[in-house]
């Protein structure tokens, strides 16, 4: 035993988020403590039956989305607005989403995430930058601040510094590797974000 404490379970610490329970859970919810076995283990009644009608199915897989699914779904909603005004394709610049990203991007319900969340198919393409990130406005239009996760690295270390400066601020400034393309990354781009002009 290495005296750590044990790591909060994701899905019930985001039904809590999304008030689905009440933090710690409540008596009857399938993510409730009294439902879990050792080491967290949910109990079979916690997991999707094959009598459950697909409804049912798709309300239970729903719930159990990770922290990173739920954000990269509202990223792909802010993308699919984004294309629409012909603004520029918003910058990906949290490296912990962006690890959900390129995991889904090789699972075939991939284009089943995209039809959800953007109504269309989203690629995936190369883009480095930094600066401020503008499209934070429209997210917060949707879903209210952005949540500690954007300011989250693959191994779970938080930015507190970022983090800091947007709740001060309101505003990003980051680093990313990447960007969202209209359809499946091919031949058609998102307009890049130009670069500032050097003066004469």
């Amino acid at each position: 035993m290495s005296g750590r404490p044990a790591k909060p379970d994701r899905r019930l610490a985001l039904d809590a988020l999304l008030g689905l329970v009440e933090p710690g859970g409540s008596p009857g919810h399938p993510c409730t403590p009294a439902s879990r076995g050792p080491a967290g283990e949910s109990d079979s009644s916690a997991r999707p039956s094959a009598s459950l009608g697909s409804t049912q199915r798709q309300e239970h897989i729903m719930s159990t989305k990770t922290v990173e699914q739920v954000e990269l779904g509202r990223f792909l909603k802010v993308t699919a607005r984004q294309f629409d005004a012909g603004c520029t394709a918003p910058e990906m610049f949290s490296p912990a989403i962006d690890g959900e990203w390129h995991r889904l991007l090789n699972v075939p319900d991939y284009q089943a995430f995209c039809a959800e969340h953007a109504g269309r198919q989203i690629g995936h393409a190369p883009n480095v930058g930094a600066g401020e990130v503008p499209w934070v406005r429209a997210y917060e239009e949707l879903f209210g601040p952005l949540p500690e996760i954007w300011f989250t690295d693959r191994h779970g270390r938080l930015d507190h510094e970022g983090l800091a400066h947007y709740r001060e601020t309101g505003t990003v400034v980051a680093e990313w590797d990447c960007s969202p393309v209209p359809g499946d990354g091919g031949d058609e781009a998102a307009p890049a974000r130009q670069p500032a002009a050097a003066p004469l």
